[in-house]
Formats: C-alpha cells, structure tokens, sequence
C-alpha cells in the first residue's frame, strides 16, 4: 500500500474509526464499571469500619440488599466483558480481508 492510497479520499477517516471507536467505547465502559466497583468497595469498607460485626445489617437498612448491589456489579462487569468481545469481533469483521495471490504448496519430505 502506497502512501498514496492510504489518503486516497475518505480512506484515512475511515480506518480510524475502524481503530478508534470500539477502542475508545470499550475503554469508556471499563472506565465507568470500574469507578463503580471502585466505589462500591469503598462503601462497604466504610460500613465495616464504621460499625465492625454488624455492618451488614447497617448497610441494608441504608442502601438495599447487599447481595443485589453485589449482583448488578457483576452483571455490569459481565456486560461490559461482552461489549469488549463484540466490538474486538465487529473491528475484525470491518477489516479488508488479505487475499494471498498464491496458494502455499505442501511438499511431502521424503525419507
């Protein structure tokens, strides 16, 4: 590929976005689950510290079960997961293929 046809028309706009936008949009979502989780584990050690044994009590009584904070946590991580999968998927399918002008020729080794 020339340096020509890299820049030949909308060519350059179009293989950065094929770069950029699921890489950008994966590590958004892993930004914000990752805050979350950040910030979930920070309450909880905030409830234990604050009120030793019993936290757990303290903390449902304020925030909700803790097993369904637990548990929309690990959904979101198992979606953001996902997303980073179809979009690695999707990039690989938006690529052009490389054909090989020549088939490779097995040769048999004889002994």
């Amino acid at each position: 590929m020339t340096f020509y046809n890299i820049f030949h028309g909308y060519r350059l706009l179009r293989v950065a976005s094929l770069l950029l936008v699921p890489a950008v949009y994966s590590l958004v979502l892993i930004g914000l689950v990752g805050s979350r989780i950040y910030s979930q584990v920070q309450t909880e050690n905030k409830y234990e510290q604050e009120y030793g044994a019993m936290w757990t009590q303290e903390y449902e009584k304020r925030e909700g079960a803790l097993y369904d904070q637990r548990l929309k946590l690990a959904l979101c991580s198992g979606g953001t997961i996902a997303v980073c999968i179809t979009a690695y998927f999707i990039y690989k399918m938006m690529l052009p293929k490389k054909h090989r002008k020549h088939k490779r020729v097995r040769r048999r080794k004889y002994i």
